[in-house]
């Protein structure tokens, strides 16, 4: 087959985090497709990877048990991609020349309500022309649909076009025999590839890409932090706690509790008060291939260090050298968490929870004091 790519000048190259509504509830991304494949190819960690004798040990761990009781054999990815799309795994890196990401945009919602669909989006840069992205998007469609027939029988499947700001976006409309909906949709747009779950997502990203959003991710303050802690991004989770924790927060305060909980004076509100979600801002954790190894950053921030935040308890000053360590060791930890004033914060936070809980704890601590002679509070 004979592919067409786009020159390298009209590659995308804004962040995709600058295209990515602030709205985002988990944001996965890869910093360059091409530099990681480089480097894992001959990267010592490949090399840990296919140690016979690791393999032997993970072997048992990887296979999957079939209903027979057999194993199932792993797909050959390099086989299906030439077999269904006539593509060579490098004909397909070579279309990926950059940046990808994975955005999720209502996890809460398919939290607290079992019928939610799935809201996200991939975004990636992409070399390959127009004219070759739809027709490996048709080859998909007619695969999705031949293997949901094989389920359903009634099912239909049908490719709709629409023009959107002077873009072609591509729609995947399922009827199942009792509803029509739009299993998701593709576009191509100045070099970035988008597939989203829904119509208004995929709408989103492309007027994000031609015109900009209303407030980027890459715009907000938690977000800038994040990154001024973190390494170089090959590969980056961000889970944008200020949007999910303000949400669950409100669901939050109308769920009944168990019986047991009331009880000891537990109820929603008081719980909410004792957790303090509302001041939790993200979770990120940032991984880079380097010469010998992999780096990691990764950390939590908070508006406040109250409730759950509380219970992070790191002294002051430089981690510790851990000259204990014999050389060989695989890997180590050291850190500067203070256990004590950990469980002086969970002491405060479970008093907030229940005001009936602390006096019971206080009169465990007593009895245990009275029959063994130990204080546990003050040996804590």
């Amino acid at each position: 087959n004979t592919h067409i790519f786009k020159g390298l000048a009209d590659q995308f190259t804004t962040p995709i985090t600058e295209i990515v509504e602030a709205e985002a509830q988990v944001y996965v991304s890869v910093r360059s497709i091409p530099e990681i494949r480089e480097k894992w190819n001959n990267h010592s960690l490949t090399e840990l990877w296919q140690d016979e004798q690791l393999q032997a040990f993970l072997a048992p761990l990887l296979e999957a048990d079939s209903s027979d009781g057999s194993s199932a054999e792993t797909p050959d990815f390099g086989a299906m991609l030439e077999d269904e799309f006539g593509l060579s795994a490098d004909e397909l890196y070579a279309m990926l020349p950059g940046q990808s990401a994975l955005a999720f945009y209502n996890l809460t919602e398919m939290v607290c309500q079992a019928d939610a669909v799935a809201d996200l989006a991939l975004i990636v840069e992409c070399s390959a022309s127009p004219e070759e992205v739809e027709r490996l998007m048709q080859l998909q469609f007619e695969r999705n649909t031949e293997a949901q027939k094989a389920l359903k029988a009634s099912i239909e499947h049908e490719m709709l076009e629409e023009s959107f700001m002077g873009e072609t976006l591509y729609f995947d409309e399922a009827f199942d025999g009792v509803d029509t909906y739009i299993e998701d949709g593709y576009s191509l747009v100045d070099g970035i590839f988008i597939l989203a779950s829904t119509k208004e997502r995929l709408r989103a990203v492309v007027e994000a890409i031609k015109a900009g959003p209303q407030q980027s991710l890459a715009e907000t303050d938690t977000y800038i932090r994040s990154r001024e802690t973190s390494g170089r991004g090959d590969l980056s989770v961000y889970i944008n706690l200020e949007v999910i924790m303000s949400v669950l927060h409100e669901h939050w305060l109308g769920v009944s509790l168990p019986q047991a909980w009331a009880y000891a004076g537990v109820n929603s509100q008081s719980l909410s008060k004792a957790l303090a979600l509302d001041s939790m801002r993200a979770l990120y954790l940032d991984a880079d291939l380097i010469d010998d190894g992999a780096l990691f950053h990764g950390g939590c921030i908070y508006s406040e260090k109250r409730g759950i935040a509380s219970l992070v308890a790191y002294g002051d000053g430089g981690v510790p050298s851990a000259g204990y360590v014999p050389e060989g060791v695989f890997a180590s930890s050291v850190s500067r968490f203070d256990i004590s004033a950990m469980l002086k914060s969970l002491e405060q936070l479970l008093a907030t929870a229940s005001p009936t809980i602390m006096p019971m704890v206080e009169m465990s601590f007593l009895k245990l004091k009275s029959d063994t002679g130990v204080d546990l509070r003050t040996a804590l």
